[in-house]
Order: C-alpha cells, then sequence, then structure tokens
C-alpha cells in the first residue's frame, strides 16, 4: 500500500504490482492470493473521507466525514527511516484494538496508512494489538505528483458505515460465525 499526499489531500491505495514474474523453472507451483483492493481518500481542508471497499467481489464507496481519533501522546521516541518520531497511543472500544502509532512532525501532514490520521505529524508506524497487525512506511519519496494521483475514488455502491458492517457480520454469520477473522483496514 502506498501513501499519496499533495496539499491537505492524501490517497491511501494498493501498490500497482507487475502480475508477471519471471519463471525460475522446475515443477514447482505459484499461488497467488490477493487481499481485497481498497483505497481511502482523506481531504483535511473539507474534513471528507471517502473509503472504497471490496467485500465479495462488489465494490462499495463509504462517504463520510473526518474522524478525529482521541490519541494520548507520549513522552517516548524512536528513528524510523532518519525521522524523529514520538508514540501515541489509542483504545479502539469499537474494534477491540490497542493502536500504538509513532508519527513524526518532520512531515506536516495529519496522515497515515488505512484509517489512521488526526496526529500532529505523518504516521510512520501503526502497531495494532501488540503486532496483530501492523503498518511500517518502507520509504519516504519527495517528488512531483499529479493531482490524479490524488482523488477520491468514485466507483461503487454508496453505503453507510454502519450498512457495511452488518453486510460483513452476516456473511461471516453466514459461514458459521466461528473463529473467522475480518482484518478491517
Amino acid at each position: 500500500m502506498e501513501l499519496y499526499f499533495k496539499g491537505d489531500e492524501c490517497l491511501y491505495k494498493p501498490v500497482e504490482e507487475d502480475d508477471e514474474e519471471a519463471s525460475t523453472g522446475g515443477g514447482g507451483t505459484r499461488m497467488i492470493m490477493r487481499r481485497p483492493q481498497s483505497e481511502i481518500y482523506r481531504n483535511f481542508a473539507t474534513e471528507k473521507r471517502v473509503e472504497q471497499r471490496e467485500f465479495m467481489g462488489k465494490k462499495y464507496l463509504i462517504v463520510d466525514t473526518l474522524k478525529i481519533l482521541p490519541w494520548k501522546l507520549t513522552t517516548e521516541t524512536k528513528k524510523i527511516l532518519n525521522y524523529n518520531c514520538v508514540k501515541a497511543t489509542y483504545n479502539d472500544t469499537l474494534r477491540k484494538q490497542n493502536i500504538v502509532a509513532w508519527f513524526t512532525d518532520a512531515i506536516a501532514l495529519t496522515a497515515g496508512p488505512s484509517r489512521f490520521s488526526s496526529l500532529p505529524g505523518m504516521i510512520l508506524s501503526v502497531d495494532v494489538n501488540d503486532g496483530e497487525l501492523i503498518w511500517l512506511a518502507t520509504k519516504v519519496e519527495f517528488k512531483k505528483i499529479k493531482d490524479e494521483d490524488v482523488k477520491a475514488p468514485s466507483k461503487g455502491e454508496l453505503i453507510k458505515e454502519e450498512d457495511f458492517r452488518k453486510k460483513m457480520e452476516e456473511m461471516r454469520q453466514r459461514n458459521g460465525g466461528g473463529p473467522t477473522r475480518i482484518i478491517r483496514n
């Protein structure tokens, strides 16, 4: 996943990868597993969030306002990609997740991976539930990007966040309600 940002806007989207890989020879098997594609657009000036999610082969479009997460800033620091970062924590009671984020004020945009934002700088790392899910920036590049690289997704059935969650829960129940784990970005 990549995070593009320009001015007051950012877009978090999948990396476009080349599906054609050179064969290594031999009689091996190649299995390709793809995660559902999602894109998250945020406009901090208008406080708008547009998220395109894929579920069961269908695209959905969720339009909402930006949520200000109640982060708790700490005094703990560490370096990520040569940026001085500060630790922030957040307890998401709805998703039952303890979240640790590391952000840098050297990049003055309150953005980060997936749904995470609203810290006083760019989030370079997020850890959910002590390693259950981790995002870590592997490279930061400052280069000129086109306006179309940071535009809101527009394809999919318009749906409210709560209705989308209900659809996912109904599918989980239909599949036996067992230990299925759905990772929501």
